[in-house]
């Protein structure tokens, strides 16, 4: 994957986002890693990353809510979105699916070096 790519990550756990960062690190991929929609919300005023990387179960504004704002914002309608989540609420994982999300992986069978092919794959084909 081109060192150009900027990814930006958006998970509630600290342990995920660490091993998220150094995968990117080690591959030489710039992230941008927020734990919260919020905060992914804000970054996306300032920074268009090629792609966005979401767990879909969050505290308060979940992964849907974020891949609406994304979809419904013209800077960012565009940039790809991959949501990570442990199985748990079909329901959401299938509004994710409808709201926009490019892909849905559950996150025991996405390890990272399949999550960066399948980032390298969808900024490839921008």
């Amino acid at each position: 994957m081109p060192a150009d790519k900027i990814v930006l990550f958006v998970d509630d756990d600290p342990t995920t986002r660490k091993i998220y960062e150094t995968q990117a690190t080690r591959l030489g991929v710039r992230a941008i890693m927020t734990s919260n929609p919020t905060e992914a919300v804000a970054v996306l005023k300032h920074q268009l990353p090629h792609i966005i990387v979401t767990d879909l179960m969050m505290p308060e504004y979940d992964g849907v809510e974020l891949i609406r704002a994304i979809r419904e914002n013209p800077r960012t309608r565009d940039i790809p979105v991959i949501v990570l989540t442990y199985g748990g609420n079909l329901e959401r994982v299938d509004t994710a699916g409808h709201v926009g999300a490019n892909e849905i992986h559950d996150k025991s069978s996405c390890p990272p070096d399949k999550l960066f092919a399948r980032i390298a794959a969808l900024t490839a084909q921008k």
